[in-house]
């Protein structure tokens, strides 16, 4: 009877366990990614990406971020410029320029709420040699 009730308490604890892993595993598989803009730097050799992504099911999450890239390679939704929390919908009204093929400046509006404040200092300045500047649009010019 003690065997019977342990391997009861194993399999429920096994169970449970792999629940909560494949609960917490982000599954960028199920990614749906739209493109909102692209803006490819002067001498072609980078690609900026302004993309909206959802995904995760019945909890699911819907995030625009930035991408920095080469021509080549494909746009990965979880390589962002912004946030520690990729998934965290923290930015909007993105814009994209290029001052030369070396200077990127993204334009955006971020929420404000003491939520986002540790989330939204994570801001990549320099990637592959190109420096990236944020200009942050007040609330009162968020359109």
């Amino acid at each position: 009877m003690k065997t019977w009730t342990w391997l009861k308490k194993t399999a429920w604890t096994v169970v449970i366990l792999s629940c909560l892993c494949c609960a917490c595993e982000e599954l960028p598989s199920t990614d749906i990614v739209e493109v909102l803009s692209e803006s490819v730097s002067p001498d072609g050799s980078f690609i900026a990406t302004h993309f909206r992504c959802t995904g995760g099911g019945a909890a699911g999450y819907v995030y625009e971020n930035v991408q920095l890239h080469k021509p080549h390679q494909d746009l990965d939704p979880r390589d962002c410029l912004m946030g520690k929390h990729a998934t965290w919908n923290a930015f909007r009204q993105i814009r994209l320029q290029w001052m030369n093929s070396q200077h990127l400046v993204i334009t955006l509006h971020e929420e404000t709420h003491p939520a986002y404040r540790e989330n939204n200092t994570e801001k990549i300045r320099s990637k592959d040699g190109v420096t990236i500047d944020y200009i942050l649009l007040s609330p009162e010019k968020a359109e």
